[in-house]
């Protein structure tokens, strides 16, 4: 079941409030932010709906919402790749992959992940972005994906890969995110929270593709 126009107006707006603030959203919070063009009544009303066909969940009864598995992948391919926060101070030009990938894992708050094929050698930056986790069990998932990264990679498709919570068969939370680029001889990727900087993930790894 598809979103009517108003839906997704109110889904755009819910989905990038989680993002900015990293949290469930609730319909008061996102009256302000859409200066109160629908009440909070509403939006909850909106949000219930959107809820009973797979777009949104609710963690706990007095707790805001944010998307499902279904809902974060509704975002990456209905809407403009709008970067969620600014990356004009991110340049290419001759840097090492080790500046590159410090760069992606600050933007981002990722960790970021290159694996190069001739040497058989992962390089990861951006470990301590983990301390900005405050769920002990996504941690603790993110650390396994990473011991297990070399088993993730081989069932990889040769292209851009998005795996958002369930598809990642790896995952001991499923409340994770990898995307990521898979070319014959090189992977660069950034692996995060399901809450996460999607539009802008994708325009960076989009400007690294042909690293």
């Amino acid at each position: 079941m598809m979103l009517n126009d108003t839906q997704k107006f109110i889904f755009y707006n819910l989905t990038r409030c989680c993002i900015k603030y990293q949290k469930p959203i609730g319909s008061k919070i996102l009256a302000k932010k859409l200066s109160y063009k629908l009440s909070a009544p509403s939006l909850r009303i909106y949000c219930r709906n959107m809820a009973q066909k797979g777009y949104l969940e609710k963690k706990t009864f007095f707790g805001g919402r944010l998307p499902t598995d279904k809902g974060w992948y509704f975002y990456l391919k209905n809407f403009p790749l709008k970067p969620e926060i600014k990356i004009s101070e991110f340049k290419k030009n001759n840097k090492k992959i080790d500046e590159i990938l410090n760069d992606l894992s600050f933007l981002t708050k990722n960790i970021a992940v290159f694996y190069d094929f001739y040497d058989n050698k992962i390089k990861i930056r951006g470990l301590n972005n983990v301390f900005f986790v405050k769920e002990k069990e996504i941690v603790e998932d993110l650390f396994y994906l990473l011991e297990n990264f070399e088993k993730i990679i081989k069932i990889l498709k040769n292209n851009l890969n998005i795996l958002i919570g369930e598809k990642i068969e790896q995952s001991l939370t499923k409340k994770v995110s990898l995307i990521i680029f898979k070319k014959e001889n090189k992977i660069i990727g950034l692996l995060g929270k399901k809450i996460n900087y999607y539009h802008t993930n994708l325009v960076l790894l989009n400007k690294l593709k042909n690293f």
